[in-house]
């Protein structure tokens, strides 16, 4: 058992009235615990690229070993912030209450594992991404999902938002019930040198991966899910590909005619004029072809993504066509 007097809470909104309501509950506890306060309309009140850079930067600005992280639709009481102290205080590497909208770390296990991944941005996938990394970690978590505690709000990022599944699936194949990790895309940011002296009281309390506990996707990655490593052996060359797209109101056809074996991530969004909310997302192989329905009558915005980059974004009205011709560098895996 680890004792707890001490930890940093992280506020992560950049609206003080969110602040003011959170830390109202949060100083009930201020008699029992030193809290160290650490506050995202402080430190960055603008938007942060992604959800990861924002929980580094909390990361490496904050002296506390242990600590608390809040998003602002969070409502939280001092139980579930004592919960999470008592999953860190019995074994547990990782504990939340809502998901990434309430948890707690410490810094040991950043010095284990790595930094959250900042190509996720805006805020999707790294929640998926850091539960596969801990589940490969092998040591006891909580993942909690518990949104009676969670505003049901539309996100303010909403328009930063699936555009990552490219990434995620460059470093992840999941067939069945299993994890394929791409070694060659599986290194994570090291904590600061100021933080990095290890822990091993810390890390020697944490139980197995037996010991999880929790609900929702990301515990199914932790527990229904096995991890193996590969190293594919990779190379760089030039693809000559052709995409073509058909819209018909709600019908749409893809196809991609390649001379490679290279795969596309095709992200519809509704246009900014209706606020760029999620309306599909897919991957494509070389010379394949797809047809399916998109269910929106306005004008769709339609993001290309080869490898982590955008390749093409354009918006497109009910009955069109896009036939694209590329020649670009991609990263090729020898069979």
């Amino acid at each position: 058992m680890i004792n707890i007097n001490n930890f940093a809470f992280c506020f992560f909104s950049s609206d003080i009235n969110d602040v003011i309501r959170q830390e109202n509950e949060l100083n009930k506890l201020s008699n029992k615990y030193q809290i160290e306060k650490w506050y995202r309309h402080d430190r960055n009140h603008g938007k942060y690229m992604s959800f990861s850079q924002m929980v580094n930067d909390a990361i490496d600005d904050t002296d506390s070993e242990f600590m608390i992280f809040c998003n602002p639709k969070t409502h939280f009481k001092i139980d579930d912030i004592e919960f999470i102290i008592n999953k860190l205080s019995n074994g547990y590497c990782f504990a939340s209450v809502v998901s990434f909208g309430f948890f707690g770390f410490s810094k040991e296990l950043i010095r284990r594992i790595g930094m959250l991944d900042e190509r996720f941005i805006g805020g999707e996938y790294e929640d998926d991404d850091f539960s596969i990394r801990l589940k490969h970690f092998g040591k006891s978590t909580w993942w909690g999902y518990d949104y009676d505690k969670y505003e049901k709000k539309t996100s303010k990022s909403n328009n930063l938002k699936h555009i990552t599944t490219s990434i995620f699936n460059q470093k992840y194949q999941i067939k069945n019930n299993l994890i394929l990790i791409d070694n060659n895309n599986f290194i994570h940011k090291k904590i600061s040198k100021r933080h990095g002296e290890f822990k091993e009281h810390i890390y020697n309390s944490w139980l197995g991966y037996e010991y999880n506990g929790g609900n929702g996707k990301m515990f199914d990655y932790l527990t229904k899910f096995e991890t193996i490593i590969f190293t594919p052996k990779t190379y760089e060359d030039n693809a000559t590909f052709n995409f073509i797209l058909n819209r018909d109101n709600e019908d749409f056809k893809m196809e991609l005619i390649s001379d490679k074996k290279i795969n596309l991530h095709i992200t519809f969004l509704s246009d900014i004029l209706n606020g760029r909310h999620y309306l599909w997302n897919d991957n494509i192989e070389s010379n394949c072809w797809k047809t399916f329905k998109v269910f929106s009558k306005k004008n769709v915005e339609v993001r290309v993504f080869l490898e982590d980059n955008q390749i093409y974004n354009t918006t497109i009205s009910n009955i069109n066509n896009i036939n694209l011709n590329f020649q670009l560098p991609v990263t090729l895996t020898d069979n």
